[in-house]
């Protein structure tokens, strides 16, 4: 079991440069900021309390579209 887990770390991470591949490396990184942000509400933000979601949502969709922006060029 050990052996396989570090043969499978070994292998090297193949990202083809195909659009396809960028946008989901983005989304998902913009959604994995989302959903961390609201579940732990890390430097005070509970107490935004209305604007809570609002403000996750904003820091989802930035954290997607720059790197994905980035990625483009």
């Amino acid at each position: 079991m050990y052996k396989k887990i570090i043969l499978f770390l070994k292998k090297p991470f193949n990202l083809e440069s195909y659009i396809s591949n960028k946008l989901n490396l983005s989304l998902l990184h913009g959604l994995f900021v989302f959903v961390f942000l609201n579940i732990f509400k890390p430097f005070k933000l509970d107490n935004l309390k209305e604007d809570l979601f609002g403000y996750t949502i904003l820091m989802g969709v930035l954290t997607f579209l720059v790197p994905f922006l980035f990625f483009l060029y």
